[in-house]
């Protein structure tokens, strides 16, 4: 029997070991832990493959490993991630889940750490299901045309629609057209 904890579990689904911790939490559908030992949970790595697979993610796909501070292309986005990483998609999906954040300074001038949110419906939407799906995302930054740089994962914290909180940050970015603002900070495990 081939048995997974948090670590395991995290490098299977290419993500922190934070959101793994978090979908055990919010997550019915997540299974059940064979046993709880002093170092932690553990499963059996086939009951969590499958969970992984109804979540739409490829457990054990083999996974581009990125470098804080290195720059990244679109191409090497979608051949990371999958999905829709293209031009203009703030938050980019697979399989209904957002798989990273890739934001530019100029429309976002606190970003990774704040995202303003522009009034049109798919914008809000986009915002609204990182709401509903919680935990962690890689964070890439535009640094150019088709330059992208990785900043880390970032945990979400909160989305505020308070003009008092994005005010000035909207303001400087020359925006007329904020509603929102999601908040993120660093993960531990970037």
């Amino acid at each position: 029997m081939d048995l997974v904890g948090l670590a395991e579990i995290a490098e299977m689904a290419g993500v922190s070991r934070q959101a793994v911790t978090n979908w055990t939490a919010r997550h019915d559908s997540f299974p059940e832990p064979l046993a709880r030992l002093a170092a932690g949970p553990v499963w059996r790595r086939a009951d969590i493959a499958a969970w992984l697979g109804t979540q739409g993610l490829q457990p054990d796909k083999p996974r581009m490993r990125f470098r804080k501070g290195a720059i990244y292309t679109h191409a090497e986005l979608i051949e990371a991630f999958g999905g829709e990483v293209k031009g203009g998609i703030f938050l980019p999906t697979r399989d209904g889940r957002i798989v990273c954040g890739c934001i530019t300074t100029e429309m976002n001038p606190d970003a990774p750490e704040c995202v303003l949110i522009g009034d049109k419906p798919r914008v809000v939407a986009r915002a609204e299901k990182m709401v509903d799906q919680g935990g962690a995302i890689p964070i890439f930054v535009k640094r150019g045309i088709n330059q992208w740089e990785y900043r880390g994962t970032y945990d979400f914290v909160r989305l505020s629609r308070n003009p008092r909180d994005f005010r000035d940050l909207a303001k400087e970015a020359g925006r007329d057209d904020i509603v929102a603002a999601l908040y993120f900070r660093r993960s531990g495990h970037a």
